[in-house]
């Protein structure tokens, strides 16, 4: 009984440090991205966060997920499992996100990869985004 009680708590305990470590990447992650995007613009990031608006401290990038039906790449937010854009490749995808959605920073997911939608171009890996 002891035992298992061990075993319990080293299981939760096991969770909780890789869902915090998890959280620790995706916040790096999402900060080298916005370090990207503000050198693109010549501000820095915190300038760039000082445009958010009041009621919002915290700036949202949106996770998107595709899906492939016939000869197309659908791209719907994971959140509200909307529609969000239709192409015939990534590329195009990337670049319909920024010109008719007007979404500059996005992450994707694609055949269970993770992919960085920035500006119109796709980063396959944080080392591309530096």
């Amino acid at each position: 009984m002891e035992l298992e009680l061990h075993l319990i708590l080293a299981l939760i305990q096991g969770f909780v440090l890789g869902w915090i470590v998890h959280k620790l990447v995706i916040n790096y992650q999402v900060r080298k991205a916005l370090e990207v995007v503000a050198e693109r613009h010549n501000i820095s990031v915190e300038e760039m966060l000082d445009q958010v608006s009041p009621e919002s401290s915290v700036i949202k990038v949106p996770f998107l997920f595709t899906e492939a039906v016939d000869n197309s790449i659908m791209l719907y937010n994971k959140e509200t499992k909307q529609f969000v854009s239709q192409a015939t490749s990534l590329e195009e995808l990337a670049k319909n996100l920024t010109e008719h959605n007007k979404i500059k920073l996005a992450v994707v997911n694609h055949d269970n990869e993770m992919l960085w939608f920035i500006e119109g171009e796709i980063k396959k890996d944080i080392k591309e985004i530096e």
